[in-house]
């Protein structure tokens, strides 16, 4: 509750800040202009500024000279764009003039002119002398262009009435409309420079931040790899900071004589990469709903845009961003339905992150309509302001995800301490009661069997018995093994037949091949035991018996059954001969026959070509 209760005041902080970036304490009564004039003698300029807002005359032509303008204006209302006017029958490129005569006695030469950055290339005139300019004006296209932007926007007023001239031209696609967008606005210098250097500050302010939280989540990503979440959020934040420098004044202050060309490229291009940017990092926080091939393929149509960007004209570009404002509206659509699909999944956070979606979309679709129709639904250039509170809540969201991943590593962390103390525990148990058997059981039996032994060997009965102690003997060995036993399964097979096989072959008296094969996990972990000692029993009647000069050991898994095949080139084998008085043989061929019927498995015996053939078929 604190967290989202922290949150909201980051909203609210934003949306005040920033609409207050232009507040300016307006009088009750704002003096306008009528059919080219307006009077300034009887307004208070002491705590006020005035937009110089009404209708001002308006020329329109290719071959306009600012100095003896023909023909008669047509009075339009500013700030506006002449795309609806009209005389310019609804034309995007092409040169204006706006005249406006300005009656200030007696207060004209105290008061300063505020000249706005204007889309174009173009001269400001008081009377006859040019004050401001950023280029050639001309109703030629090859002749209108841009060299640099003046650093002062502010300017001493003659001590008379006066006459302010603005010629405008647009070509070669340095903007898309024409007009004078924002007002000139007069009053005085403290005034002017003080809602000047804030709107500065408060332009450095929201770059500043977002870029940091950009270096702070790139930092975070290469600190964490495993989560790309960070990467592409702190790829938004650069995007976003880069979009605010460009749409912003203070971009004019750090590179004035950057072209209008390569300004709307990059403009139009953070505005396209918003969209596949924001798709990448949701379809990490939201596999399942974003990993759907009806979100993908429109993100993969911003590629279409981005090539655009890159490789057509001037004139190609403001025609193709004329075709994108269209677009975003349907991205945005995608992408919250995507965010709809999750908050019906229930999956953690999707709320919150639809929620800012919403007013990264309100703030999108005002600046969108605005851009189409010259209307605001919110306010004037919302979509910073959206992009601000979507980047402080987001950032809050992926911080708060790796907080509750660090959290159950934490957790996971405590039980696997717990996990391991407990195993340490039971293993010294298990070691204990091992030892227990192996010192009180075991001993008992082999002195049983000791007694056995000197009683009567001819005995059938004391033979018999004799057979079932040392099973039993063999038996209790085994548990007490595998209770000592930490190790894998493969431990006790493979590796045993490995080193087996690799201390024969350093002899250099018996050369051996073996074909060994991961396959013990198909087994239980006494089924392991059982069969490394049936190699180990085969490998020694081999060694001791066979006077082999060639030995061949394959261990697989051939269909549903695991093989092991033993192959060597010694005396024929016979299990029948060695099974009578050969004690050792058939105690040892004893113990392999046993040890196989609790595999339940088949054992085969062969002599085919000079080579003897031992097969344990284990059925899966």
């Amino acid at each position: 509750m604190i967290a989202r209760r922290f949150i909201l005041g980051i909203i609210l902080s934003f949306f005040f800040f920033c609409s207050n970036c232009n507040t300016k304490v307006k009088p009750v009564f704002l003096p306008t202009a009528k059919e080219g004039k307006i009077d300034l003698s009887s307004f208070d300029f002491r705590d006020n500024i005035l937009p110089l807002n009404g209708e001002w005359a308006f020329f329109w032509g290719p071959n306009l000279q600012v100095h003896s303008l023909d023909g008669t204006p047509v009075y339009e209302n500013v700030p506006s764009i002449w795309r609806t006017y009209s005389v310019t029958n609804h034309t995007l490129e092409g040169m204006g003039v706006y005249r406006l005569n300005v009656v200030c006695l007696p207060l004209c030469s105290e008061l300063k002119l505020k000249i706005p950055r204007i889309p174009g290339i173009y001269d400001v005139y008081l009377d006859e002398e040019r004050i401001f300019s950023n280029g050639n004006v001309s109703g030629i296209d090859e002749e209108s262009l841009l060299s640099s932007h003046p650093l002062n926007t502010i300017y001493d007023l003659p001590d008379k009435n006066f006459t302010i001239t603005v010629a405008i031209s647009v070509f070669r696609g340095n903007t898309l409309k024409g007009g004078m967008r924002s007002p000139l606005e007069v009053g005085f210098d403290g005034h002017l420079s003080e809602v000047d250097r804030f709107q500065e500050w408060a332009d450095i302010f929201l770059i500043t931040v977002i870029f940091s939280f950009g270096i702070y989540h790139l930092v975070f990503f290469f600190a964490y790899k495993k989560d790309f979440a960070p990467l592409y959020f702190g790829l938004f934040c650069f995007s976003v900071s880069i979009y605010t420098f460009i749409t912003s004044e203070i971009q004019f202050m750090v590179v004035p004589k950057m072209s209008l060309d390569f300004r709307i490229r990059s403009e139009f291009f953070c505005e396209i990469i918003f969209f596949p940017i924001t798709y990448c990092l949701l379809r990490v926080m939201f596999p399942n709903q974003f990993r759907r091939k009806w979100i993908l393929y429109p993100m993969l149509s911003t590629s279409l845009f981005v090539l655009g960007v890159i490789f057509l004209p001037e004139k190609g570009i403001v025609s193709l961003y004329k075709l994108f404002l269209y677009f975003p509206l349907i991205y945005a659509f995608v992408i919250l339905i995507g965010l709809v699909y999750a908050v019906l999944a229930r999956e953690p956070k999707a709320k919150m992150i639809c929620f800012t979606s919403i007013i990264l979309g309100l703030a999108m679709i005002n600046d969108v309509i605005y851009g189409l129709y010259e209307v605001y639904i919110f306010l004037p250039y919302s979509f910073p302001i959206g992009l601000v509170s979507f980047v402080a809540l987001n950032s809050y969201i992926i911080s708060h995800r790796f907080t509750n991943d660090l959290e159950r590593t934490k957790e996971f962390a405590n039980l696997q301490m717990r996990y391991n103390e407990q195993l340490k525990i039971q293993t010294e148990e298990r070691s204990r009661i091992a030892s227990d058997i192996h010192d009180s059981i075991g001993s008992e039996l082999t002195a049983i069997l000791f007694e056995l032994e000197s009683k009567d060997k001819s005995d059938p009965t004391l033979v018999k018995l004799k057979k079932e102690m040392n099973q039993l003997i063999s038996n209790v060995r085994d548990i007490v093994f595998l209770m000592h036993h930490q190790g894998s399964k493969r431990d006790l097979v493979e590796e045993v037949m490995q080193r087996y096989c690799k201390r024969i072959k350093d002899t250099g008296k018996i050369h051996i091949t073996f074909k060994i094969k991961e396959a013990s996990h198909y087994l239980k972990i006494d089924e392991c035991l059982h069969v490394q000692k049936i190699f180990l029993e085969i490998m020694a009647n081999i060694l001791r018996h066979g006077g082999s000069r060639i030995i061949e050991v394959i261990w697989e898994k051939d269909g549903q059954n695991l093989v092991l095949r033993i192959l060597n080139d010694g005396k024929k084998f016979d299990p029948f001969l060695r099974s009578g008085s050969d004690a050792a043989g058939g105690l040892g061929l004893e113990n392999i026959r046993i040890r196989s019927e609790k595999l339940k498995a088949s054992l085969q015996y062969e002599y085919l070509v000079k080579k003897n053939t031992t097969q344990l078929v284990i059925p899966l």
